[in-house]
């Protein structure tokens, strides 16, 4: 879906239905986080807003051997297969230079509250060490690189560095 559609169908939800809480997006966000850390994503990060049309925030980077349009079809397709609600939800994704959006929006029933969620994924400006590695939902043994949250961090500045765990 273009994300002008997107952005028309998710303004009628929020006329429809109130936002989730506090409580729900935590729980949310713990199996988004989970998702993205084991398909090999790095420095993920994800936040509660209080904004209607982003409740939740993130940001993540993946590895130079990522094509960004794999990305974007990965992150599509875990939505669409398991994150978002079966009673209702709209996406859109878009792929521009070296990063990927999600902007979604769900709901898990008629009298339920919705979430929605605004991702960034990044190519990595740090080289990974070792081989390149495989993009989303393929397997990272044996790259020598770990999969694990807080490899990459970012500063203040906007720059990227290795941080030593």
């Amino acid at each position: 879906m273009d994300l002008i559609g997107y952005h028309t169908l998710r303004s009628a939800l929020q006329q429809n239905a109130a936002p989730a809480d506090g409580r729900a997006l935590t729980t949310w966000m713990s199996r988004w986080d989970r998702e993205l850390v084991e398909a090999g994503f790095l420095a993920v990060e994800l936040e509660q807003t209080g904004d209607p049309d982003r409740l939740v925030i993130g940001l993540c980077q993946f590895g130079h051997g990522w094509d960004e349009h794999e990305v974007g079809d990965w992150l599509q397709r875990r939505w669409s297969q398991g994150l978002a609600a079966p009673f209702w939800e709209a996406h859109s994704v878009v792929v521009a230079g070296d990063q990927v959006e999600l902007e979604a929006a769900t709901r898990p029933g008629p009298a339920a509250p919705f979430t929605t969620v605004h991702l960034v994924a990044q190519r990595c400006l740090v080289p990974a060490q070792g081989p390149s590695r495989p993009g989303p939902g393929r397997p990272v043994a044996g790259t020598g690189v770990p999969r694990r949250r807080g490899l990459l961090r970012r500063r203040p500045s906007a720059r990227h560095a290795l941080s030593r765990d």
